[in-house]
């Protein structure tokens, strides 16, 4: 199977990808958009030019935190699992270098390429 983006290529390179796609299509072939293409892309600029978010814990917020946190490791873990490099994955996750150190040393997370201790 075959995937390519026509975003990234030359000029030439999209004519000979749209003729081998017609012709696969023509043939009975089928072309599936996959639903991850759909996300609108980050923003880019200065982390100081961001807006910042805030949240507002009541009282009783433990569960929620627990929640969260449970949520983010997840989503961690499955970063990782990708193959990302660990600037990619501290980045997407929005945590510093300490607490991003901490935060996976805590949920027992590894890194792609790290060493086990």
């Amino acid at each position: 199977m075959l995937a390519a983006t026509s975003i990234q290529l030359r000029a030439p390179e999209r004519d000979e990808l749209a003729a081998l796609q017609e012709q696969f299509l023509a043939a009975g072939g089928q072309v599936d958009q996959l639903a991850i293409t759909d996300r609108l892309p980050e923003r880019v600029g200065k982390l100081r030019d961001r807006v910042r978010t805030q949240l507002h814990l009541s009282r009783n917020s433990r569960r929620e935190l627990d929640r969260k946190d449970k949520d983010l490791s997840q989503r961690a873990a499955a970063l990782a699992a990708t193959g990302l490099g660990s600037q990619h994955i501290r980045k997407k996750l929005g945590l510093g270098p300490v607490a991003f150190e901490q935060f996976m040393a805590r949920h027992g997370i590894q890194l792609p390429g790290s060493r086990s201790a």
